[in-house]
């Protein structure tokens, strides 16, 4: 999973907590669908970086995963809820469909990530 970031947010650097740089992801095709999606119209895409989000760790992931939102998880990072298989608290997931019952989390809660996931098919 990774963020996009405007390059004037100074994080092209992905040093900032659980941010790293990204592996073999082929930013062009990004940068394509946003484009295309309208998130950055013109040329402004070019004008993006990408960091990989990390999950949360220690007493951040519990947290996330029990569904607390506070002040006091201001972390950036995310988890993973389904709590059908005893990964995090029912609450989290009370809106889903029966089949869908399962979730990415993303923090801090006022955060405003644009986030996109792949999933990797080779070693």
């Amino acid at each position: 999973m990774f963020v996009v970031l405007p390059e004037e947010a100074g994080a092209c650097a992905c040093d900032l907590p659980n941010y790293r740089p990204i592996g073999s992801i082929d930013t062009a095709n990004v940068r394509k669908y946003l484009l295309d999606s309208g998130y950055c119209p013109n040329a402004c895409c070019e004008n993006v970086c990408f960091c990989e989000l990390l999950q949360l760790s220690g007493d951040d992931l519990a947290r996330c995963q029990a569904g607390i939102v506070d002040d006091a998880l201001d972390v950036p990072g995310f988890c993973y809820v389904e709590p059908d298989v005893g990964v995090g608290d029912p609450s989290t997931v009370k809106n889903c469909k029966a089949s869908e019952r399962q979730n990415i989390r993303l923090t801090p809660s006022y955060a405003q990530y644009f986030v996109h996931i792949e999933c990797q098919t080779t070693p």
